[in-house]
């Protein structure tokens, strides 16, 4: 019997709990408006990606995603489903991407790919629920997008994505290629 299953559980589990620690530890700053807060904690989603594939930094996600929304958050279910869309396209593309392409050419090309696919999803998106959030009409939103909306979103997925590709390989460097478990 193979224990594959059990520790991916469990590597799931602690890469969930790392997430929502990130959350706690480490304050979030606002980004061109106060309610566009940077967060570190799309990083360990995205380590686990590259790891075990989409589907379980999906998982991730949506556990984090409803602890920060639910539990830290004045955003409410609007921002859970907000960053639930945001990081969870970046997930199904870019981890989709590496799974073919696993190098560190072929990370960078699914990085390119993923932060392109959150920016252009979150436009729409944010057209459709950032008026119910800021209790707004929709037209208010449109001057907002290419001086804060877009930028913010770029900044924050290339960022994260960065930070973790690089700790993805320094710690597979430091681990001996044993990060795929």
């Amino acid at each position: 019997m193979s224990n594959i299953p059990t520790r991916k559980i469990a590597v799931t589990a602690m890469f969930s709990a790392l997430s929502i620690v990130i959350l706690l530890a480490i304050p979030r700053f606002p980004l061109f408006l106060p309610f566009l807060e940077y967060d570190f904690a799309d990083v360990p989603i995205i380590m686990l990606t590259m790891m075990y594939g989409p589907v379980y930094g999906l998982i991730v996600t949506v556990i984090v995603c409803v602890f920060q929304g639910f539990l830290l958050s004045s955003s409410g279910p609007l921002g859970v489903i907000m960053h639930l869309v945001a990081t969870g396209t970046f997930v199904i593309v870019f981890g989709l991407l590496f799974r073919k392409f696993r190098s560190v050419k072929g990370a960078i090309v699914s990085v390119v790919a993923g932060v392109l696919a959150w920016t252009a999803i979150m436009i729409p998106f944010n057209i459709l629920i950032t008026p119910l959030f800021m209790g707004v009409a929709r037209e208010a939103v449109y001057p907002l997008l290419l001086p804060s909306i877009i930028p913010f979103n770029l900044v924050k997925s290339a960022g994260n994505s960065f930070l973790a590709v690089s700790l993805y390989y320094i710690l597979n460097k430091i681990t001996k290629n044993k990060m795929l478990c």
